[in-house]
Parts: C-alpha cells; sequence; structure tokens
C-alpha cells in the first residue's frame, strides 16, 4: 500500500467519522498522485457536507447501527427457528400416522 492509499483510508475514515473538512483536505491531497477525476465525487460529498446541503450524511441514521442490525437478525434468526421447529413437529406427526397406518391400526 503506497501513502496515497494510506491517505484515502484515513481521509474515508475521517468522512465516517463525520469530520468532513479534513477527509476533504486529504482527499485533495491524494489526487496528485490519482487525479482530480477519481476524487472529484468524494470532495464534492465533504464540501456538501460542510456547506450543510445534505443533512441526511450530518444526522446518524440510528436504522443502521450495530445493535439494531444485531437485533433484527437475532429476530430473524428467532423467527426461522421457530418455524423449522413447527416443520419438525409436522413431519414427526406425519411420520407417526404412517407408522399407525402402515401397521394396520
Amino acid at each position: 500500500m503506497n501513502s496515497s492509499d494510506l491517505i484515502i483510508k484515513k481521509a474515508n475514515k475521517l468522512f465516517q467519522e463525520r469530520k468532513f473538512k479534513e477527509a476533504q483536505h486529504l482527499y485533495k491531497q491524494a489526487t496528485q498522485s490519482y487525479g482530480s477525476e477519481l476524487l472529484s465525487l468524494n470532495i464534492e460529498l465533504c464540501k456538501e457536507n460542510i456547506d450543510g446541503v445534505n443533512p441526511k450524511i450530518n444526522r446518524k441514521d440510528d436504522r443502521f447501527s450495530s445493535t439494531n442490525l444485531k437485533d433484527s437478525y437475532i429476530a430473524s434468526l428467532e423467527q426461522q427457528l421457530d418455524q423449522t421447529q413447527r416443520l419438525a413437529e409436522r413431519y414427526f406427526k406425519q411420520c407417526q400416522l404412517q407408522k399407525i397406518k402402515s401397521k394396520g391400526f
């Protein structure tokens, strides 16, 4: 990983931390190696957030917090487990009925 890659990695981290001015500065610095075309969108997103044009990124979206994602995943697993249990019970009952029918009861 060269120094420009490290600069972009650091800029991405700063952007995620909502430190848009610092991130923009590093993206601009990286344009010396990669050219402005490659990083123009990153720089523009930083500018919009600095100017308050893009309020969605400025506010934290709790729907995607790791806690909510874990809770959602756990709820999904519990639902799958419940469904699997019901199917297993249904198949067991069907097997028991087949045994009874095959014995002639």
